[in-house]
C-alpha cells in the first residue's frame, strides 16, 4: 500500500476505483458525501491518517487499469469521484483542507496500462512538496514549513 517514491512526501497505493462519472451527477449531494465517507472509513481502518503538512502540495493520480477497463479520454476523470477521494484524504488528515492554498495541483493525472492486468483497478496518489517561493500561476507565495 505505501510506496517509497524518491522526493515525494508520500505516496500510496489503494484498491480505490476511479470513475469517470459518465453516468452524470445529480443535483443531490448525498450520494457524494456517502461515497467520501465510505472512502475515509477505508482510509482509516488502512492506518493511512496523519497529521497534514504546514506546506503546499502537488498531487500526482494514476489510475492503474483491472481486467476488463479500457483506458479514459484525458479530462474524463475530472468529472468522477476523484473529488470524493480527495475530500476523504482531507478528513484523515493529509492536507489541511483541499483548497488552492494547500493542493496547489492535482493535475498530474496517468493511467497505467500493466501488462498483465491486475482483477481489479487500483489509485496510486502521489504527494510532492512544491519547491519555490510563488505559484507560477497566480503569483500568490507558497506555503513552507514542516513535512
Amino acid at each position: 500500500m505505501k510506496l517509497d517514491i524518491p522526493g515525494a512526501l508520500w505516496a500510496v497505493e489503494i484498491p480505490f476505483v476511479l470513475t469517470n462519472g459518465n453516468g452524470g451527477r445529480t443535483k443531490f449531494w448525498f450520494s457524494a458525501q456517502k461515497e467520501r465517507k465510505q472512502f475515509e472509513i477505508q482510509l482509516r481502518a488502512w492506518g493511512l491518517s496523519r497529521i497534514p503538512p504546514d506546506r503546499m502540495v502537488r498531487l500526482s493520480v494514476h489510475r492503474i487499469l483491472g481486467h476488463g477497463q479500457r483506458l479514459w479520454d484525458p479530462g474524463s476523470w475530472q468529472r468522477g469521484n476523484w473529488k470524493e477521494i480527495q475530500d476523504s484524504l482531507v478528513s484523515v488528515g493529509w492536507f489541511r483542507d483541499d483548497s488552492c492554498r494547500w493542493i496547489h495541483e492535482s493535475i498530474d493525472f496517468q493511467q497505467v496500462d500493466a501488462k498483465p492486468r491486475p482483477k481489479q483497478s487500483s489509485t496510486r496518489i502521489i504527494v510532492w512538496p512544491v519547491d519555490g517561493s510563488v505559484c507560477h500561476c497566480c503569483g500568490q507565495a507558497l506555503l513552507k514549513g514542516r513535512e
